[in-house]
């Protein structure tokens, strides 16, 4: 957890400090949060009137996006929706909307009143579904333990329990792969960690791979899954993506740019056939 997330939990309820134990933690720096803003900018430009249209291939059930300045949720339902949270340095976590993966319902929560209210919540939405896609790369680089006085406000959060081993995963969206080594790889030798959800590319096609709109290749998601054993201990995560525009990570903006302009194509087009 952030500092951010980290007062949420300390005064939140209890049904929120369950679900932000729950969740998946990344923590985005500045710069690629204006990558992705740019990038829906762009698109919204040359599409103003398309619905906000969603893939929402979360890399876990709930997963928290972190900044400087807020703090959003997103939390998949039982019901096939993925509710959207939001909070600030000033407001705690507040329910915004739902929204139906791969459509363009959207339902807004309370207290949205206004169409200025839904269509900014529908913009966030928009750059938290690029974000998740962007770091869908499973490219992992540097691994590191967390700082013991960011263990310490760990500690304090849960009301003096200690947590299990924290680390902070980082890596560079578009980076080489760091091979693993033989022993990396003896998973029954692993602490129990969770293994978010990617995406897989293959040449060819595969039994249960899918075309991805503006991208080549086959695409299989590879779902979240708890890996190795707690008798080795259990590590937590907390991840720190990185995003290098001009360098590293041009190809894959340009790939995740092109796929997000034709999936606001198609609502476009799907919307202006509702209407005729």
């Amino acid at each position: 957890m952030g500092p951010l997330t980290l007062q949420a939990f300390t005064n939140g309820t209890p049904d929120l400090r369950h679900a932000l134990a729950d969740a998946q933690h990344f923590l985005i720096e500045d710069r690629m949060f204006e990558t992705v803003n740019r990038v829906i900018n762009d698109i919204n430009a040359a599409h103003p009137n398309a619905p906000c249209a969603l893939q929402l291939m979360m890399p876990a059930p709930t997963t928290v996006f972190e900044t400087s300045n807020w703090a959003a949720m997103m939390n998949a339902a039982s019901d096939g929706c993925v509710q959207m949270w939001f909070a600030t340095r000033d407001e705690g976590f507040t329910p915004i909307c739902c929204f139906r993966s791969r459509s363009t319902s959207f339902q807004p929560r309370a207290p949205l009143r206004s169409r200025e209210q839904i269509q900014l919540a529908c913009s966030l939405a928009q750059r938290l579904d690029l974000l998740a896609d962007l770091i869908s790369e499973p490219r992992l680089v540097r691994r590191r333990d967390l700082g013991r006085q960011m263990r310490r406000a760990a500690e304090r959060a849960t009301s003096g329990v200690a947590p299990a081993a924290w680390h902070s995963v980082s890596w560079t969206v578009g980076d080489e792969v760091c091979p693993k080594s033989a022993d990396a790889l003896a998973s029954h030798r692993l602490p129990l960690h969770f293994a978010r959800a990617h995406w897989r590319k293959y040449d060819q096609e595969t039994a249960h791979s899918e075309l991805r709109p503006g991208r080549p290749g086959h695409w299989v998601w590879v779902k979240h899954a708890w890996k190795g054993h707690p008798d080795y201990g259990i590590r937590l995560h907390h991840y720190t993506p990185d995003i290098d525009p001009d360098g590293k990570s041009a190809a894959v903006i340009a790939d995740a740019k092109r796929s997000a302009t034709e999936q606001a194509r198609a609502a476009a087009i799907e919307a202006w056939n509702g209407r005729a």
